[in-house]
């Protein structure tokens, strides 16, 4: 199966899931994707996304307040739109594929694109600083990489502290910044950062 057909019949997947199971955790979108993406062989990912994801949840569990469910059934995105929104993303897919411009897919940008597009109250004055921390990120997180070329520990640290900083600065709080500043360490230690080279 060639990688195209594995990010698109990937994608699909996940859509159905979080439909079957109403979520609306955007990052299960590059959760699913990422190790398509990143040519990743092995259940390490999935294991340790798991674990960690539990993690998370129960210290959120113990820590915050558990807020009041409301009295009727909770809403939930439109199929419509949903479905509008993923046939999009498998055309960019496709033309990213056809054009030879793979780099262009980026899996925690389309968190944010069914983020935004589900939201309740979404604004127009929303995009610019998103955008500006995404593009800020990305931009950064590449010069980063380039500086310390052989410190994966050290790149994802400095990447993690500005993207942090950039939402701060621009009150724009982005959690799929976070994924798109460690990107570059797919290119570590001769990681391929091409989907090109996946073809198992």
């Amino acid at each position: 199966m060639t990688p195209l057909l594995k990010l698109w019949l990937g994608f699909v997947i996940i859509i159905i899931l979080m439909h079957l199971f109403r979520v609306n955790f955007g990052p299960t979108i590059p959760a699913g994707l990422l190790p398509i993406f990143l040519g990743l062989h092995d259940y390490v990912f999935a294991i340790s996304t798991t674990i960690f994801t539990f993690v998370i949840m129960l210290a959120a569990y113990r820590m915050l307040k558990q807020a009041k469910l409301p009295n009727g059934a909770a809403t939930f995105r439109k199929k419509t739109d949903t479905l509008i929104i993923s046939i999009v993303l498998c055309l960019w897919i496709g033309f990213a594929f056809g054009t030879n411009l793979e780099v262009i897919v980026v899996p925690p940008v389309f968190a944010l694109i069914f983020e935004s597009f589900h939201a309740e109250k979404f604004a127009w004055r929303m995009i610019p600083p998103r955008l500006a921390v995404l593009t800020i990120t990305a931009g950064l997180a590449v010069t980063v990489h380039h500086l310390l070329p052989e410190s994966i520990i050290w790149v994802g640290v400095i990447n993690v502290v500005i993207t942090s900083v950039l939402c701060k600065l621009l009150k724009a709080p982005v959690p799929v910044a976070f994924g798109v500043s460690l990107m570059p360490l797919r290119s570590i230690n001769g990681c391929s950062c091409s989907l090109s080279t996946v073809q198992k």
